[in-house]
């Protein structure tokens, strides 16, 4: 996702609590994280492409556990 300097992001995950969303910077030095039913919002802090990904929580993980439904809702403004 392309952002700009000063937006605002917005970015909730609905899920299991076994999921986070991380948000990556374009510089890849900041890195931002969102839990299940939590809601990230921050102020872009470089113009650039933005990732986000999902993943399991690294317990979870481990156990090898299923793929848990989600819904992630982004806002750019």
């Amino acid at each position: 996702m392309q952002g700009q300097a000063g937006q605002r992001i917005e970015v909730v995950l609905i899920g299991s609590p076994y999921l986070i969303a991380l948000l990556f910077a374009p510089s890849a030095k900041d890195t931002a994280i969102a839990g299940p039913l939590d809601k990230l919002d921050a102020m872009l802090p470089e113009t650039g492409e933005y990732e986000i990904r999902v993943a399991q929580v690294r317990a979870e993980a481990r156990r090898n556990a299923a793929p848990k439904t989600f819904e992630l809702k982004v806002s750019l403004r």
